[in-house]
């Protein structure tokens, strides 16, 4: 099989993203307990807080404890695979991608506020 080496340099680029988000998670859960670097620095959780949890709890099937660890697990890959892969669009793709990603921002700090001022105990673990 013939791969270009502009194909292969991008598939080397994001195997090596991969590879330093897995080794950051492991290496921080080592470490800190938890894979949060703001919640590790401010004791406070961020807006994607209970995402790696979620994810987990979703590889084993258990899609409602993830619904619970994040409302929003099952946006997270597509999201930072746009946020990623949004450097190779052009023109209207571009904007409507920029558009999305902006969008998709908003609702998450909207989901935040909201499990904040609830008081969600999913957030807080």
């Amino acid at each position: 099989m013939n791969i270009k080496p502009k194909t292969k340099t991008l598939i080397i680029k994001y195997l090596s993203i991969i590879g330093a988000i897995t080794l950051y998670i492991v290496l921080m859960n080592i470490i800190f307990g938890s894979s949060c670097l703001i919640k590790n620095l401010i004791h406070f959780p961020c807006p994607f807080c209970g995402m790696t949890r979620a994810h987990i709890a979703a590889l084993n099937l258990d899609f409602i404890t993830a619904l619970r660890y994040h409302p929003m697990f099952f946006i997270g890959l597509p999201f930072l695979a746009l946020v990623l892969f949004e450097e190779n669009f052009t023109g209207k793709l571009k904007k409507i991608s920029n558009i999305t990603v902006i969008t998709i921002g908003l609702l998450f700090i909207l989901i935040y506020i909201i499990r904040l001022i609830c008081g969600d105990p999913y957030l807080f673990n």
